[in-house]
């Protein structure tokens, strides 16, 4: 007789909110708690715009970033409460 085992992950929701604040303050750094690829694409973008534009960019970008974590974060809530 075989035993069947259940493997339960359990996962908490990220805030919409805090995602947001992180990714405007701290850009590509920030958005390292909601997305960890949007992150390195926007480290990416800041490394070569930093040439053309200098600081200017990040004017630019930190905008984007929070826009992009919080919807990173609210997707990913909607698939954890999918899954249940």
């Amino acid at each position: 007789m075989e035993s069947q085992q259940t493997t339960v992950i359990v996962k908490s929701e990220k805030s919409a909110g805090i995602a947001a604040i992180l990714g405007f303050f701290f850009g590509p750094l920030g958005m390292l708690y909601s997305t960890g690829k949007g992150a390195l694409i926007m480290f990416i973008i800041n490394f070569i715009g930093f040439f053309f534009l200098a600081f200017f960019i990040l004017v630019i970008t930190n905008p984007i970033c929070a826009i992009w974590a919080y919807r990173a974060a609210k997707n990913d809530n909607i698939k954890l409460h999918k899954n249940n």
